[in-house]
Parts: structure tokens; C-alpha cells; sequence
């Protein structure tokens, strides 16, 4: 029975299966306290009452007691939901009939008494009352029959006994039932109510589990919908980008130059959305590592001055980068992402005034701040900014001012480095980003990081292989090689690069191939497969547009160089530089 149809029941039947359950977890107990209990009340009355009546009383019990064993070893372990109101009715009967038994001998053996063996009977009575009480509490309808079985028989005998003290002893009898009766049904009421409160928590609990698993089928559907769209929209893009850089090569700086600039531009725009919708799908898909070395912090700032400077002098603020001898501990990639971005951010929302970046150093850490007398925000959405497509100031979705993802790749970032990023900031005041890195060795860190090889328009002259199922790519690619003085051949699939490249004598020095090829076959097979033709290790750079994450991770994973379109031709040429000419 699942929890959702507990709910459509109210828990009724739930609750009466646990009611039943706690019961026959004393059964046995409960019946050999009864034989005990039977076994002394026989042995006292042994001389005092009739051999007969004793022997009637105590069999009847006795076969009682074993037929209710019995019962509990032959069906409890078939115990269910389904079948509990069945088992509570055998409950019921045999706690009616145990009670008659006591009550009914108790009633015909108290007159012939002396006045002490009438107290022991109500003695006796009284504590099994009372153990019922503590051990039946928890199924309140088997007191209902057990209680008057018990009691009243003799309460009733008592009142025809004409006697004044046998009247009140009646009376006390019928005010300890009711007694009993009051306080079972307080204890059962908290006892029902804190199973309706169990079952309603774990019924929450399945809820919450169901709506989790929504939001996370939810999200790997957004993920494979932005993986398929982004991947589609990445070839044509990658495409123009390789027709885009030849035609600027092939008109140089002539009057047409304008033109083209400005459709470089604006694939350059639509590169760097691609490129965050990327980022998250790599976060999300876990294939980001932290690999921290000791380095200096001013070879991040001279990239982020180079890239930053020119972009807030053009709107007229003052770019405040401070030299540093700083040395820190921290994945520099990764650090000099989150610096960026928060720096681009400050830039973007900043009208006039100023866009600081400084470094505050600690015991064993440094604060890196990113100041800015932009727009800033409000308390109220402080805590949306790191959500993903959040922009506060971009109520018209002004593409030119990017998705919203910027700063949830910063929280992602920093999280995935161990430092929480924090923001101060008023409306029309500015805001300030915080967080902390541990600091490095100076004597551990390099001069610099390294840097990528230097784009040089000397010819390259390699020999290389490209397999694309888009034409349009390979036709690109394949123009761009060729200026570049290199041999070229392109193929749409690995079968018909094999059947090809078998007509060779000596290996290509270097294959370009695309992640996902026709027929759900991959770049990283077509590699492996060309590497056993020549029985060599080629140099080779896989090309995706996926940003699914099994996918990335599956090309990380791979072991090959990695680039995503739309491929930015000056990266292709600073790969094949570093590939030696055969």
C-alpha cells in the first residue's frame, strides 16, 4: 500500500495495523502472565473453593489461553494491512471471552468466601484490569469488550448481596471501570494521534521525494533540451566563425573590412552565450576538477586588465587595478573565471564612477573584492542573483547583456573551491563581491602562468585529417587549413577516413574530428581507429558542440584535447603550432 493511498483512507487502516502490530508484540507475554496469574489464584483458592467450580474455571481458561496462542503463531505472520480489521475482530472475541472467563468465576466463587478472600478476588481483578489498561491502551475497542467482561459480573453480584459494604464495593468497582475507561481513552487518543502524525510525516516525506525527483527530471530536461539546442545552433555558428576568419584573412584591411568586423562581432556575442550555457552544463555534469597550484595573482590580473581595461574605458569609468605580489593556492583557470566574471558584471551594470578590483591579505588567506558603483540591489534580491537567468536589470532580455548566468557560474566556481562568495550593496550606491582564497608559497610559484602560444600568421604545413558530418564545417575548416599552407583531407564519417587514409604510406600529423558523428558514433572511436591503422599515437583534438553532461564527461574523460564550437580559429592555430611537422 502506497503512501498516496493512505491518504485517500485518512491513515485508518494504516493505524489499525500498527494498532495491531504493537498489540501481538506482547501476546505471549500477556499469556503467560495470565497462566502465572491463574496458577496463584487456583493455588490460594485451592481449600476454599468448590474442587469442581476450580477445575471448570481454570480449564476454560487454560483452553483459552492456548487456543489464543495458537491464533498468534498460525496468523500473525500472515499479518497485513489488508487483513488487520479481520485480525482486530479475533482480537476483540478472545479479549471479550478472557475477560467473561475471570469475571463469571470470580462472580460465583465471591459469596462463598470469607471477607480476605473477597479482597483477594477484587485484588486480583483489579490488577488484571490494570495490566489490560497498560497493554491494550494502543486498541481501545478490545477494552471496550475486556473492562465490563472483567468487572462488571461480580460489580452486578455484589449489588444482590443486600449488604451496605458489598453495595459501595460494587460501586467502587463500576468507578475504577470508568476510571479505567477515561484514562485508556486520553492515552489512546495521544497514542492515535502520534500515528497520524508518523504517517503524515512519512507521507510528506514521500512528497517531498516525488517532487525532488521532478525538479531533478525537470532539470535534466532543461539540461538535454539547452545540450540538443545549443549543439544544432553550435554548427552553423562554428561554421560562419571559420567562413568569417578566411574572408577577413582574404580582404585584409580594405574598405569592406568594417562590414566584416562587425559580423565578427557578432559572432564573437553569440560565441560567448553559447560559452555560458556551456559552463553550467560542464558544473552541472561534474567533469570540472580543482586543480590547485601555487601562483602568483598578478598574471590573473594582467589578463583581466588586457581584457577589462578598454571594455569599462569605453564607457567612461575608471578601471582601478592595483599591482600585487599576493601569492595564493587555488586553481588559477578556475579563479581567474570567477574574477572575470565578476569584474565583466561590475563593468556592465556600472554607468558612471569606477570598477575596482583589490586583494586584502590575512592569516593564511586573501580576500579578493570586486567594487563597483554601479546600479547596485536591494536586500529583497540579494538572494536571486546567483540564480541561473536572473538579470535585474534586463527586464526586455537585451541579449547584448548576456543570459544571468555570469553569477551563477560564480557561486558554482566557488563552491567547487571551497570559498563562499558574499555581496554587499544598495540601490544606486554600488555593490562589493567578497571571498577568500588560501594563500600560496611564493618560493613554489612561477613567474607566470603559462601562457598560449603566440598566434603567428606563419605558414603551419601539416598534414591533416578532418571528419565532420556537416559539410558546411568541413568546408570551412578545410579553406582555413588550406591558408594556412596545410593538407587537407576532410571526410563526413571514420569509414570514409579509413577507406581513404589505407592509400597512405605515412600518418596524418594531426586529426580534427567532431564528438558526435552519424550514426551514434563518436569522434574518440574514429581516433582509436585511425591510431590502429597506423599503429601510432596522432595527435588529435576533439570538436564538440554538446554541452549535455554525460557527454562532456565522456570527452573529458577521453583523454584528447577538447575545444567547443563554434571554434575560435586563433585557438585551432595555437593547438596545431604546437604539433610537430612530420
Amino acid at each position: 500500500m502506497s503512501s498516496m493511498d493512505l491518504v485517500k483512507n485518512d491513515y485508518s487502516q494504516a493505524i489499525l495495523f500498527e494498532q495491531i502490530k504493537t498489540l501481538n508484540t506482547s501476546v505471549y507475554f500477556i499469556l503467560i502472565t495470565y497462566a502465572m496469574t491463574a496458577t496463584a489464584f487456583a493455588y490460594v483458592m485451592w481449600d476454599v473453593v468448590a474442587p469442581t467450580l476450580l477445575y471448570c474455571w481454570g480449564g476454560a481458561l487454560s483452553l483459552v489461553l492456548l487456543i489464543r496462542a495458537y491464533i498468534h503463531f498460525k496468523f500473525n505472520p500472515a499479518l497485513t494491512a489488508e487483513n488487520a480489521r479481520q485480525y482486530s475482530y479475533y482480537i476483540i472475541t478472545a479479549l471479550g471471552i478472557t475477560g467473561l472467563i475471570w469475571g463469571i468465576g470470580a462472580m460465583m466463587m465471591f459469596p462463598s468466601l470469607e471477607m480476605g478472600y473477597q479482597f483477594f478476588v477484587l485484588f486480583i481483578l483489579a490488577g488484571i484490569g490494570a495490566s489490560a489498561f497498560s497493554s491494550n491502551t494502543i486498541y481501545l475497542q478490545g477494552l471496550y469488550i475486556f473492562f465490563p467482561a472483567l468487572l462488571f459480573p461480580l460489580a452486578i453480584r455484589m449489588l444482590f448481596m443486600e449488604d451496605t459494604l458489598y453495595l459501595m464495593m460494587s460501586s467502587m468497582v463500576l468507578v475504577f471501570t470508568l476510571s479505567l475507561y477515561y484514562f485508556s481513552k486520553n492515552l489512546n487518543k495521544s497514542l492515535i494521534e502520534t500515528l497520524r502524525l508518523r504517517f503524515e510525516n512519512s507521507d510528506l516525506v514521500v512528497q517531498l521525494r516525488i517532487q525532488k525527483e521532478e525538479a531533478e527530471q525537470a532539470n535534466k530536461a532543461k539540461s538535454k533540451f539547452l545540450a540538443a539546442a545549443s549543439h544544432d545552433l553550435r554548427q552553423p555558428l562554428h561554421a560562419l566563425m571559420l567562413n568569417v576568419t578566411i574572408l577577413e584573412e582574404r580582404i585584409g584591411k580594405g574598405e569592406n573590412y568594417p562590414v566584416i568586423s562587425n559580423i565578427y562581432n557578432s559572432v564573437k556575442s553569440l560565441e560567448s552565450l553559447f560559452n555560458a550555457l556551456l559552463d553550467i552544463s560542464k558544473l552541472d555534469a561534474g567533469v570540472v576538477t580543482p586543480k590547485p597550484v601555487h601562483f602568483k595573482l598578478q598574471s590573473i590580473f594582467n589578463n583581466i586588465k588586457v581584457d577589462c581595461r578598454s571594455y569599462a574605458e569605453d564607457k567612461g569609468l575608471l578601471f582601478e587595478l592595483p599591482p600585487t605580489d599576493v601569492c595564493l593556492f587555488t586553481d588559477p583557470v578556475l579563479l581567474e573565471r570567477i574574477i572575470r566574471n565578476l569584474t565583466s558584471n561590475g563593468i556592465r551594470y556600472t554607468q558612471n564612477g569606477y570598477v575596482s578590483l583589490t586583494v586584502e591579505e590575512h592569516p593564511g588567506l586573501a580576500t579578493l573584492k570586486v567594487i563597483d558603483t554601479g546600479i547596485g540591489i536591494s536586500d529583497e534580491y540579494i538572494s536571486d542573483i546567483f540564480e541561473e537567468f536572473v538579470q535585474l536589470d534586463n527586464p526586455e532580455r537585451d541579449r547584448g547583456k548576456g543570459l544571468g548566468l555570469g553569477l551563477s557560474i560564480v557561486k558554482r566556481l566557488c563552491d567547487l573551491l571551497g570559498c563562499r562568495v558574499q555581496v554587499e550593496s544598495a540601490p544606486d550606491k554600488g555593490s562589493m563581491f567578497y571571498f577568500t582564497v588560501p594563500l600560496g608559497k611564493p618560493e613554489l610559484a612561477p613567474e607566470q602562468i603559462d601562457s598560449e602560444v603566440n598566434y603567428t600568421p606563419k605558414p603551419l604545413g601539416h598534414f591533416v585529417v578532418i571528419i565532420d558530418d556537416e559539410k558546411s564545417i568541413r568546408d570551412g575548416l578545410h579553406n582555413l587549413l588550406e591558408s594556412w599552407q596545410c593538407k587537407v583531407l576532410a571526410f563526413a564519417s571514420e569509414e570514409e577516413a579509413i577507406d581513404k587514409l589505407k592509400e597512405y604510406e605515412y600518418a596524418p600529423d594531426v586529426l580534427l574530428v567532431d564528438y558526435r558523428l552519424r550514426q551514434n558514433k563518436t569522434g574518440i572511436e574514429a581516433i582509436v581507429a585511425i591510431n590502429a591503422l597506423f599503429n601510432a599515437s596522432i595527435p588529435a583534438l576533439v570538436i564538440t558542440g554538446d554541452t549535455a553532461s554525460d557527454r562532456l564527461k565522456e570527452a573529458e574523460e577521453s583523454g584528447y584535447q577538447l575545444l567547443h564550437k563554434p571554434l575560435h580559429p586563433s585557438n585551432l592555430r595555437v593547438f596545431l603550432q604546437k604539433i610537430p611537422v612530420s
